[in-house]
């Protein structure tokens, strides 16, 4: 999903326009080598995307454009806080994109995208310090966004040493890790609207809709992921779970089989389903109507999923008994 396909208002699109435009404001402070990282589509979006970057507006909104997912709620704050926030937040969340790139090895020039890093970091960390004094509650709390940041990127630093070390606990934890620097512009909205009660359940959502994301991403990926050893939760499961003896099942066919044969991939779209309706329960009296779509988009993506890999698999059952059952030829 991305942010045109949100509904908004005449003022949220205009705060959305100007965010691009601080963005961009930012990237020509920047050194050469780094301002070419920076409108580099590739350094956020991954190599199939070619072009210029023109700012944060132009990704999947619930990685760096969330306070418009929750506009209704965060409208009250004036166009400046909203906008200084929004700015601060997003340049938080695409330092954890390009870091989440790094450990995944997604980058050839890993020493300029490293050093690209530090300056979204410190830019992210220089704009909460403008709107925040030192005391207020936000701090520790952000601190506490940071440590589940950092204790999730460890778990999947870990779990690339085998199959074996990555479970359902592991996963979670990757997951919330990786939700965690979106939900400080949660806290630092909630805390300058003095809607501080929002903070938890708004994150409880959050959690829930990264771990169905996640796992849909996993299901659809497993292929690649299998070939370059890039173990997830859902490929550990497929290479180890039918193996007796401990033995790491590494071929695509072999997998292959055993999903087809034990109906993973619709036991886990399942749970993805699951998990996305859990992340609307926190959420049922609070007033953000383009998060519900962003929830209700994916659930209807994930259904699809489920119901076309039923669909093919209904049809390789009942294939070879029509045929079983056709009058041979006199």
């Amino acid at each position: 999903m991305r942010t045109e396909n949100l509904v908004l208002d005449a003022r949220a699109s205009s705060l959305l326009q100007l965010l691009n435009q601080r963005y961009l404001g930012f990237v020509n402070e920047l050194p050469d080598p780094l301002k070419r990282v920076a409108l580099n589509r590739e350094t956020y979006m991954g190599e199939e995307f070619l072009g210029s970057f023109s700012g944060p507006g132009e990704m999947n909104p619930f990685m760096t454009c969330t306070p418009w997912l929750f506009w209704e709620t965060f409208q009250v704050l004036e166009d400046d806080l909203f906008l200084d926030i929004a700015e601060a937040g997003a340049y938080y969340a695409l330092a954890m994109v390009v870091m989440d790139h790094l450990v995944d090895g997604h980058y050839d020039q890993r020493e300029s995208i490293a050093v690209f890093h530090q300056a979204l970091h410190e830019r992210s960390h220089a704009c909460f310090r403008r709107i925040f004094a030192h005391e207020v509650a936000f701090w520790d709390e952000f601190a506490r966004f940071s440590n589940l940041h950092l204790d999730g990127l460890s778990a999947e630093l870990n779990s690339r040493e085998g199959p074996e070390l990555i479970d359902e606990d592991t996963f979670k934890r990757i997951s919330r890790g990786k939700v965690s620097p979106i939900a400080v512009t949660i806290l630092a909205l909630s805390i300058a609207s003095d809607q501080a009660e929002l903070i938890k359940p708004i994150f409880q959502s959050l959690c829930a809709v990264a771990f169905g994301t996640q796992m849909l991403d996993d299901i659809g990926d497993w292929q690649d992921d299998i070939e370059t050893e890039h173990w997830t939760y859902f490929n550990a499961l497929v290479s180890m779970s039918h193996r007796r003896d401990g033995s790491i099942a590494r071929t695509i066919d072999e997998c292959c089989d055993f999903i087809e044969r034990e109906w993973l991939d619709i036991i886990y779209l399942d749970q993805v389903i699951a998990w996305l309706g859990e992340g609307l329960t926190p959420i049922k009296h609070i007033a953000c109507k383009g998060w519900k779509s962003y929830i209700y988009y994916y659930l209807d993506f994930a259904q699809e999923k489920r119901d076309l890999a039923a669909s093919k698999r209904a049809l390789a059952i009942i294939e070879p008994l029509v045929k079983s059952e056709r009058p041979r030829d006199q």
